[in-house]
């Protein structure tokens, strides 16, 4: 019973697909998001959250894209160059770091654990590729391919 509603659900999703552009995000989007997390019950971690995402899939009118989330001690963010490579081919520069964000919280069976938490902090830089393995396709086929450091302090 479970197998076949999961293949009812698989055929669903591929049924609903439709013709996208992949690669860098074609869409201009902005979003300030901001949130608050609270365990329902027991002792668990707090944590009050806000953070702005920006694209803009053609920086200056041109091939540029760049993609932005900033929140207020941490930044994630990509400068990418449509079709650089070949037609199908786009590469990004990523550059993100700050504060938070690579805290741990131990969790098991429902139980917080603040002693065998921690906070940690971090940064790095990324050169990354975007292939469209099959063009002429309705569902898009993607190669990425990441390489790059990152630094963490705890």
């Amino acid at each position: 019973m479970q197998h076949r509603s999961f293949q009812v659900a698989f055929a669903l999703l591929l049924g609903s697909a439709f013709a996208v552009w992949a690669q860098i995000d074609p869409y201009s989007r902005n979003l300030l998001e901001l949130g608050y997390d609270y365990s329902l019950s027991g002792q668990g971690p707090q944590s009050l959250y806000a953070y702005y995402y920006y694209n803009n899939p053609a920086l200056m009118n041109t091939n540029i894209a760049l993609r932005l989330a900033v929140a207020p001690v941490y930044f994630d963010g990509e400068l990418g160059f449509r079709q650089l490579l070949s037609p199908h081919t786009d590469v990004g520069l990523g550059l993100s770091g700050g504060g938070f964000g690579e805290n741990y919280y131990e969790i098991r069976q429902g139980q917080y654990f603040k002693d065998e938490s921690f906070d940690g902090h971090g940064g790095g830089a990324s050169l990354n590729l975007y292939h469209l393995i099959n063009p002429r396709q309705m569902i898009p086929l993607n190669a990425v391919v990441q390489g790059g450091f990152h630094y963490s302090t705890y």
